[in-house]
């Protein structure tokens, strides 16, 4: 998927966030392990959470299950069957509440939708990795009464890529009945005659509250160009688990939850990027919401901040949930360098634009050496610095730029920009100012312009004024955007050139670069 696509998806799967067609908003746990009393809040339909070992991530999805479990009348022994005086409290974009407590639903104004278990099925892949020759041959004996269900031909194409091999065709058989060792539902009857002894006293066994679900069998084949024929009992454990996830997107129902634990298992760094990609796309098509754990750099750096989640924990082994988390912090938390970059933290899309092209306007070889991500608001920037320095990471290089009307004051690393108002109130004033410019340098007629611009002046958020004014006028908003903004930086040239002096400051303290080594990059 080329990046203009996957950016894409980005921005409409939020989008459709924005106007609550997905599922969950928060998960408040009590006394769970290390979910002493902690929420977590989802701000994007893909949330990833991460975090060190054993810090809560299995946990806080197991707990989802059993949820799940119980308002579905299925017993799974787990880990709420471990803790007392627990409580769950799962909160929906309509702000209906699920609650839990000590194994019992207590309140439902709502029910989970179909919750989906993409996680790599390690017993499965057990299982045909533990077969001997002979067993697996007696096995595909048994699978002949089954039609094979063919892939995709486009979720075919991307096995392909994955893999790297000339596959021609891939097929699943499903076994609803298995009948194999470890599986067997019914207990085999005794090889000799043995009665068993009368009970001193008389007891009925009690009757299951849940009903459990027979097991099946995921059988996978994968037929190449040149005619060799392999499956699941001798492909590796890569492969295995893209021919699971290709074929639970496949048999996806709308409106789910998808959770996977620890994507990255046993797939290489250009696997991880694309199967994300792919969640990007299902999660819209499908109006599906994907649940993942990880700690993995590749996946943390390719996505938007909207679905990081790092959970950190303190010396009383509290959890606490931090959202919005930025490339950088969610690497130094798992101990991984971001390399020699200095990360810049942003307040919004249209902040993260115009420093971009402040940095472009002054020196452009710069951009090579920063990350530039948004953090969703001035108090966000603030908090995320103060943790940045709490973890006393030596690769932590974070600097936080803000609005200059933003209350809070400049101190290290957190520097404003030019003004005492907003950039995008000074930019619409600068347009409103000089139309003339505007109409010669986007070649439309003055009316039309006037009327885009004048017509949004009235609405008080200036994102909106300015998106506003751009759809109007028919032309792609970051385009015009990073138009005007250049406009602006050299009508205020002066302000731009102190903002910049200030930022070069903090990025030399840093970077072990200088500026006049980057200059040269």
């Amino acid at each position: 998927m080329i990046k203009s696509e996957y950016d894409d998806y980005q921005r409409k799967t939020l989008k459709k966030w924005h106007e609550k067609k997905y599922f969950l908003k928060e998960i408040h746990l009590i006394n769970i392990f290390n979910w002493k009393n902690a929420t977590l809040r989802f701000n994007s339909p893909i949330s990833l959470i991460t975090g060190k070992n054993g810090i809560g991530k299995s946990t806080f999805i197991n707990a989802l299950k059993q949820v799940y479990n119980l308002q579905n009348k299925e017993y799974e022994f787990g880990i709420l069957f471990r803790v007392k005086n627990y409580k769950i409290r799962l909160l929906n974009h309509k702000n209906n509440e699920l609650i839990v407590e000590n194994q019992e639903i207590v309140k439902q104004d709502f029910s989970l939708p179909n919750l989906i278990d993409l996680t790599f099925n390690s017993k499965l892949y057990a299982y045909y990795k533990n077969s001997t020759g002979l067993n697996m041959m007696f096995y595909l004996a048994t699978l002949k009464q089954y039609d094979a269900k063919p892939l995709p031909s486009k979720l075919l194409t991307i096995m392909k890529e994955l893999i790297g091999k000339q596959i021609i065709s891939a097929e699943r058989i499903i076994d609803q009945e298995p009948s194999y060792p470890g599986f067997d539902l019914e207990p085999s009857e005794p090889d000799f005659d043995l009665e068993p002894p009368e009970p001193d006293f008389d007891l009925e066994p009690p009757e299951p509250d849940f009903i459990q679900e027979k097991p099946y069998l995921e059988y996978y084949r994968i037929k190449l160009v040149d005619g060799t024929v392999y499956d699941s009992y001798t492909m590796g454990s890569g492969e295995f688990y893209i021919n699971q996830f290709l074929w639970g997107l496949d048999s996806l129902t709308e409106n789910s939850i998808v959770i996977i634990e620890e994507l990255e298992n046993f797939l290489h760094s250009e696997a991880q990027k694309k199967i994300l990609e792919l969640i990007h796309e299902y999660s819209l098509k499908k109006n599906v919401q994907f649940i993942l754990t990880t700690h993995s750099p590749t996946l943390i750096e390719h996505t938007n901040n909207y679905s990081r989640i790092l959970l950190k924990i303190d010396s009383e082994s509290n959890i606490s949930c931090v959202n919005n988390c930025s490339e950088g912090l969610a690497k130094d938390s798992l101990g991984a360098n971001i390399e020699n970059k200095i990360e810049v933290l942003v307040e919004d899309e249209k902040a993260l634009h115009l420093f971009r092209t402040i940095i472009s306007q002054k020196n452009s070889n710069l951009l090579k050496q920063l990350i530039i991500n948004n953090c969703g608001g001035d108090a966000n920037i603030k908090k995320y610095i103060d943790i940045n320095k709490s973890l006393k990471i030596k690769s932590s290089k974070i600097i936080g730029v803000v609005d200059g009307d933003s209350p809070i004051k400049e101190e290290e690393y957190l520097i404003k920009f030019p003004g005492e108002k907003p950039p995008e109130k000074l930019i619409m004033e600068y347009i409103t100012a000089n139309y003339e410019t505007v109409v010669e340098k986007i070649e439309r007629p003055l009316i039309e312009v006037k009327t885009a611009f004048e017509n949004a002046k009235t609405l008080s958020d200036y994102h909106e004024w300015f998106s506003y004014a751009s759809s109007n006028l028919g032309e792609d908003n970051d385009v015009l955007w990073i138009f005007m903004t250049k406009m602006w930086c050299k009508e205020n040239s002066k302000e731009i050139d102190a903002f910049y002096t200030k930022f070069e400051e903090q990025f030399n303290k840093l970077s072990k670069y200088k500026y006049s080594q980057v200059a040269v990059l």
